[in-house]
């Protein structure tokens, strides 16, 4: 039996404050395996709470986004969610040149960088469609996702 849960004005949810921090595990979800969210609720945590820090997140690496068309900030901060801010070693080569290509002006090529990460992992993995979705959404919009 599942269990319905609502954030009732902005108190923290007495079922996941133990979880708070702490990284998952197999045994940590199936603790919480049963809990069920309404998708309005989660929409407004996301909204008011993710986005906004990770906008913020992405700033710190890529302070062009506000300039952005918001598909191409869409893109971008879809990564940095993904893949988080650190800039160094050869696994973040393309985030380096994207914030270079930034730098530059030169927004046309950073969909050839989002493409290029498919590098990382194996060309099954759903990260790679992920990429190459956000690299179509720097290139063309919202339309070019078909989200409609």
């Amino acid at each position: 039996m599942r269990r319905l849960l609502c954030v009732y004005r902005n108190r923290p949810l007495r079922e996941l404050s133990g979880f708070l921090g702490v990284t998952g595990s197999p045994q940590l979800r199936q603790a919480v395996v049963d809990l069920d969210f309404p998708l309005g609720v989660a929409m407004t945590v996301f909204l008011q709470r993710t986005l906004p820090e990770f906008l913020k997140k992405t700033r710190s690496i890529y302070p062009q986004v506000d300039t952005l068309p918001p598909s191409r900030a869409a893109a971008l901060v879809s990564l940095v969610y993904n893949r988080g801010t650190d800039l160094t070693g050869d696994r973040r080569r393309e985030m380096r040149a994207i914030r270079d290509l930034l730098a530059a002006g030169d927004l046309n090529s950073v969909s050839s960088e989002i493409d290029a990460m498919e590098r990382l992992w194996d060309p099954q993995c759903g990260l790679v469609k992920r990429r190459h979705d956000e690299a179509r959404l720097w290139r063309s919009g919202f339309a070019a996702l078909q989200l409609e």
